[in-house]
C-alpha cells in the first residue's frame, strides 16, 4: 500500500514543478542596443549564446517574449540545443536614467566651456526638455563649429551612455568674444605637430601650415606624409589640433 502512495505522490510533486517552471515568466535585464541569446537563456552554450535576437527595448520599457519567438530564432540559425530550457515568456527590461533640463543644460554648459577658443565665453545655455538615456556612464561631445562667433549659435550635442549609442540633441548658445590679439602664432610655410583628437585617442603627425593663423583661428595643414589640405585649430607657434 505504501508504495503505490509514495508512487502517486511523487508524480503529483513532479507535475506541480513542472507546471510552475512552465508557468512562471523570466524576466532579465539588459544594457545594450541589441538583445544576445546569452541575455534570454544564460545556460547557452557560448556560441549560441551571441546570436542576435533583435533590438532592445526603448531605456526604460519592456517587452514580452515567447518561448516559440526564441526557438523560430535559434531555428533561424540553424542550431539545436535539445537540453536547452527555455521559460514560456521572458520579460526583457532595459534600465533607464533621466536627465531633467537643468542637469542636461550642466552637461553641455561642461562640454561647450572644454571646446571654447580663447577669448570666447559662454553666456547661456538653452536646451528644451529633459531626455531619457540608458543606464550607465554618460559622455557628453558637441560637434564643435568650424567657427565660433559671438551671439546665438545653435550646436549638436551627443550624449552616449554605457554602451548604447549615442543620442544627438540641439543646444542654443549665447557666446562673447572679447577683443584678443590676432597676431598670427603661426605663419604659412611654418612646419607644425598636427593633433587629431576623438575620444579616448590622439594621433599626431607633421605637416605645413598653408596660411597664417592666430590663437583658436582654423587654417588648413598640409601633412607631410599625405596630399590631402586639412582644416585644423592653431593653439600655439607649432601646434594644431583636429577634433574627429
Amino acid at each position: 500500500m505504501k508504495k503505490p502512495l509514495l508512487l502517486s505522490l511523487l508524480a503529483a510533486l513532479s507535475g506541480i514543478t513542472a507546471t510552475a517552471d512552465a508557468a512562471a515568466p523570466a524576466r532579465v535585464s539588459v544594457l545594450g542596443d541589441r538583445i544576445l541569446i546569452a541575455d534570454l537563456l544564460p545556460g547557452a552554450p557560448v556560441e549560441i549564446g551571441a546570436l542576435d535576437f533583435g533590438p532592445a527595448p526603448q531605456p526604460g520599457h519592456s517587452r514580452w517574449l515567447s518561448r516559440g519567438e526564441i526557438r523560430r530564432r535559434l531555428h533561424q540559425a540553424m542550431v539545436h540545443v535539445p537540453r536547452l530550457r527555455i521559460p514560456r515568456r521572458i520579460q526583457v527590461g532595459r534600465p533607464a536614467q533621466r536627465l531633467s533640463e537643468p542637469q542636461l543644460r550642466r552637461l553641455v554648459q561642461q562640454a561647450v566651456m572644454a571646446r571654447l577658443p580663447a577669448g570666447a565665453s559662454l553666456r547661456h545655455v538653452g536646451v528644451v526638455g529633459g531626455v531619457v538615456l540608458p543606464a550607465g556612464n554618460i559622455t557628453t561631445e558637441i560637434d564643435t563649429p568650424a567657427r565660433w562667433h559671438p551671439g546665438r549659435q545653435v550646436v549638436r550635442v551627443r550624449l552616449q551612455a554605457g554602451a548604447s549609442a549615442a543620442i544627438v540633441v540641439p543646444a542654443t548658445l549665447t557666446i562673447e568674444m572679447a577683443s584678443v590679439d590676432r597676431t598670427p602664432l603661426v605663419r604659412r610655410g611654418d612646419r607644425v605637430i598636427i593633433a587629431a583628437r576623438a575620444p579616448g585617442l590622439e594621433v599626431r603627425t607633421r605637416g605645413v601650415a598653408q596660411r597664417d593663423g592666430a590663437s583658436g583661428e582654423t587654417i588648413a595643414v598640409l601633412p607631410l606624409n599625405g596630399n590631402r589640405v586639412l582644416l585644423a585649430r592653431v593653439r600655439d607657434a607649432n601646434n594644431v589640433e583636429i577634433d574627429l
